[in-house]
């Protein structure tokens, strides 16, 4: 079955120059094998770099949400990286 998609294949060492290029400093090993600290990292950089939007940023709209809620404690990271993915 043929895809209807088409994503463009580059090496680790493309993926760590292009990082290079946008000031975020990446090592092979973690491009071959990425942590989710380091792939919310590199989201982080994409949206910074694309749109302006660092986490600092969404931290005040985080804040204003968790005020709200009765449990902030249980929703904090979870809002935090659905924040970050919703922009990406």
């Amino acid at each position: 079955m043929s895809s209807k998609f088409w994503f463009p294949s580059m090496s680790v060492a493309e993926i760590v120059d292009a990082f290079t290029g946008w000031g975020y400093s990446v090592s092979p090993e973690q491009v071959a094998r990425p942590t989710s600290d380091f792939v919310l990292g590199v989201y982080s950089a994409c949206l910074e770099q694309v749109t302006g939007i660092t986490l600092e940023t969404l931290q005040s709209a985080m804040e204003q949400s968790l005020a709200a809620s009765d449990n902030p404690d249980i929703y904090s990271q979870a809002l935090g990286q659905n924040l970050l993915l919703y922009h990406v």
